[in-house]
């Protein structure tokens, strides 16, 4: 590190005087152990032009710069998908929009011209065919929401969120075959039917089926 520049610790606000590897984004502070993140001009890690905080993880598809996971949108195209920035997004939503306004506004006028002619009729009808394609075009420019492709952060998230379910399906499965086989040892043939009726109950106040399961489990001491 060049002794013309000091890195000071955001926590303990000693100065940080080691040998910065050329491949890191932070540097451990010798004094309380926090972790110093280093500026941008001094790592050689790519980072997000629109967060320099943050570690770049891929490219975009049209401007191949380099973008962090809440800057790369996943866009699906036909034969496959791909990845674009925030403002390579917005930019293509634009044009597309433009280009729905402008064959809504052909079709419009040519209708306009036969209107009050032999072919009034086919006029009319091109004339109702030409503002889906206009209006369409004015929802785009007006829609700020870039739900149609999510980020990598996004689609992380959901992911998560996604196994987080699966995991809390598969642990709600397995109490009720551990209550299954409880009320079949107890009480015989009859011990299953008992049990769908009893987690009805349950659902009866307003617990859904897991819940149900769940609070039924917990009476029953099954884990």
């Amino acid at each position: 590190m060049s002794g013309q520049e000091a890195i000071m610790c955001p926590f303990c606000g000693a100065p940080y005087s080691g040998i910065i590897p050329i491949d890191v984004v932070d540097v451990k502070c010798r004094y309380c152990g926090g972790r110093i993140l280093l500026p941008s001009h001094l790592s050689v890690v790519p980072r997000c032009p629109n967060h320099p905080d943050t570690i770049a993880v891929g490219l975009c598809s049209n401007c191949s710069h380099q973008f962090c996971k809440q800057c790369l949108h996943l866009q699906r195209l036909e034969g496959g998908r791909t990845y674009f920035c925030t403002q390579c997004l917005r930019a293509r939503k634009i044009d597309s929009a433009w280009a729905s306004i402008a064959v809504g506004a052909v079709v419009f006028f040519f209708a306009l011209v036969f209107l009050g002619t032999p072919a009034s009729y086919g006029a009319i009808i091109f004339l109702v065919f030409s503002l889906p394609f206009i209006a369409y075009g004015i929802y785009i420019l007006t829609s700020s929401s870039e739900s149609s492709a999510p980020s990598i952060q996004e689609m992380e998230k959901e992911n998560a969120a996604r196994r987080a379910e699966d995991m809390v399906s598969v642990d709600v499965e397995s109490l009720y075959w551990g209550l299954w086989r409880e009320y079949l040892r107890t009480i015989g043939v009859n011990g299953p039917m008992i049990l769908e009726r009893r987690i009805h109950e349950y659902m009866r106040q307003g617990l859904s089926k897991e819940e149900a399961i769940r609070r039924l489990a917990r009476n029953e001491k099954i884990d």
